[in-house]
């Protein structure tokens, strides 16, 4: 009896290769250090980076990415040699990345911009990403008209600013839908990309992996080309969107 519960404990792991648990969330407390970037936020939250959010290096970055979400190290790698490059420090509290230096900037679908406070999530500018589809999903088209709408409502971004917001957006699609993650060479039809709301509100809100609802880690390992694929189909549906603007998401 032993050897057969050995056994299906050994053929349930090989069938789900790409299974990994998340680990347990704790909110941030108040001595705790956190920045304009939900991912950051939610990776120290659930352990990945230190809690207290202090003394964070760009590999401590790159290693819980991957850990967490199984994308590749390469993501954190790259936002972490800018972000830690503008700031000329080697390691960092969180708190630090909340300056122009650092990764703030105009536009956020979650944060005011600065001088206001741009480090906190506002209530007003979520509900209002959540409001641009009208369905139960966030999707491309969705998406597109949400950067389009954050974008009026701040000065002319710089092409440094438009890339981050843009990089974001397409993260935030790719992380949270609920149907496998494309890879860029596969042919994927980029319109009918849909991120459950439900997913999105707790992961933005909360800063807090939504597993009750539904997400789990990729279980293919994501690539930065992954991500380009998806900001250039945003950028062709922001066109689309400024010729023909919303309503979004009926009938999904």
């Amino acid at each position: 009896m032993k050897l057969l519960v050995l056994l299906t404990l050994a053929t349930a792991s090989l069938a789900l290769p790409g299974k990994r648990a998340i680990n347990a969330y704790t909110k941030a407390g108040p001595s705790d250090s956190r920045s304009p970037c939900p991912m950051l936020n939610t990776l120290a939250n659930h352990g990945y980076l230190p809690h207290s959010g202090k003394n964070i290096t760009i590999q401590n970055i790159a290693d819980a990415i991957f850990a967490a979400t199984n994308w590749n190290q390469d993501f954190g790698t790259l936002a972490g040699n800018n972000a830690f490059g503008r700031l000329g420090k080697t390691t960092i509290d969180l708190i630090e990345l909340d300056t122009v230096t650092g990764t703030e900037h105009p536009a956020s679908l979650t944060r005011l911009d600065m001088p206001a406070d741009s480090n906190d999530v506002n209530p007003a500018r979520l509900n209002a990403f959540l409001a641009d589809s009208k369905s139960n999903y966030i999707t491309l088209a969705s998406m597109a008209h949400s950067r389009n709408r954050v974008e009026a409502l701040s000065p002319t971004l710089s092409d440094a600013d438009a890339a981050a917001g843009l990089g974001e957006a397409g993260l935030l699609l790719l992380l949270m839908m609920d149907t496998a993650i494309p890879a860029a060479a596969a042919g994927y039809d980029y319109s009918t990309l849909q991120a459950p709301k439900d997913r999105v509100r707790v992961w933005l809100r909360d800063e807090r992996f939504p597993a009750a609802e539904g997400w789990t880690p990729s279980v293919r390992e994501v690539e930065i080309a992954d991500l380009g694929s998806v900001s250039d189909a945003l950028t062709k549906a922001q066109g689309v969107d400024a010729a023909s603007p919303g309503p979004y998401g009926e009938g999904v």
